[in-house]
């Protein structure tokens, strides 16, 4: 076997492994609403059900890569045959996540996930408030809301209780917090995604998807890197959208992309033999790299992510 293929099965390798993932200590739900699924990919196995009687259409995710996020078209989905799964109590600390795109304008609460039983009677609620904010309740008399969250844009939601604190995060960013002398109270109702559990005729218009929960209350820093993570779906995406021109070239190529699916650092130019040619910051959005002194040939055009993924893109220098 050359070198030459050795050190491109070499990127191969490095571009498939080289991937962020989200924290899996606690991690008891995991559903990544992939290809029109709604399994629990978690050790848990705790498979969501389809609830009403409305429809699931596979979409693009927030990084246009295909069928991985579920639309919700007047359906819900709910844990009706494990009612006691995520049935959080006086003892319980616990996390919950989602990606959600909303689809039109909310009028009404509409919840996202929660087990919500009515105000004092057990559950938690995480969902949306009639202002379309966000609203997080741990069934005590202080819950949390943020401002209104825009149509038709990915946003991430996540809130977190650890048994008096409860946190709300909107795109990795802490927007409230409250102590709650009330212990949250166990529901009869069961885990309820796209609808408020005890009122399920007001579904949520909209996309959701990698929904995580967690029988422990993250830290910030870990909500921050589960904000910033991205899957193999997701790199993959965000490769595709950053454009590398012209190609071939016989002085610069410029390199642009659109910060909202990601973040570039820095980038690296090695040849075939793996030789590093170039290196340097990607400093803004669009950039201007100079390859006018490197020899004809074919180079490997590396970038990496500010959260240390890697991707790579093939050169030709005329």
């Amino acid at each position: 076997m050359t070198k030459k293929l050795l050190f491109t099965l070499m990127c191969i390798s490095i571009f498939f492994s080289g991937f962020a993932q989200i924290p899996t200590n606690g991690l008891v739900g995991h559903y990544k609403l992939n290809d029109g699924t709604y399994e629990d990919s978690s050790p848990s196995a705790l498979d969501l059900e389809v609830a009403g009687i409305g429809i699931l259409l596979p979409v693009n995710d927030r990084f246009g890569a295909s069928d991985q996020a579920l639309l919700f078209i007047n359906e819900y989905l709910d844990l009706i045959s494990n009612p006691n799964a995520f049935n959080f109590n006086a003892d319980s600390n616990f996390t919950l996540c989602a990606w959600i795109e909303i689809g039109e304008s909310i009028a009404d609460w509409t919840g996202l996930l929660n087990n919500w039983n009515g105000a004092g009677a057990g559950g938690y609620y995480l969902g949306l408030n009639p202002d379309q904010g966000v609203r997080w309740n741990v069934n005590g008399p202080l819950p949390i809301d943020s401002g209104s969250i825009p149509t038709g844009d990915w946003t991430h939601v996540a809130a977190t209780y650890d048994g008096v604190n409860s946190n709300l995060y909107i795109n990795g960013v802490s927007v409230g917090s409250a102590a709650n002398n009330t212990p949250i109270v166990a529901s009869p109702l069961p885990f309820t995604i796209a609808t408020q559990a005890d009122v399920p005729n007001l579904q949520f218009p909209g996309k959701l998807d990698d929904i995580l929960v967690y029988d422990r209350a993250l830290s910030f820093v870990e909500i921050e890197d589960i904000f910033n993570v991205l899957s193999i779906e997701d790199i993959e995406a965000f490769s595709s959208k950053v454009k590398v021109y012209p190609n071939p070239t016989n002085a610069s190529v410029s390199v642009s992309y659109d910060r909202t699916l990601g973040t570039i650092s820095d980038y690296n130019i090695t040849d075939l033999q793996g030789r590093v040619i170039l290196s340097n910051l990607l400093k803004g959005l669009d950039n201007s790299i100079d390859v006018s002194l490197m020899n004809s040939g074919v180079y490997l055009l590396s970038f990496n992510t500010v959260d240390g993924n890697t991707f790579t893109k093939k050169i030709i220098k005329k």
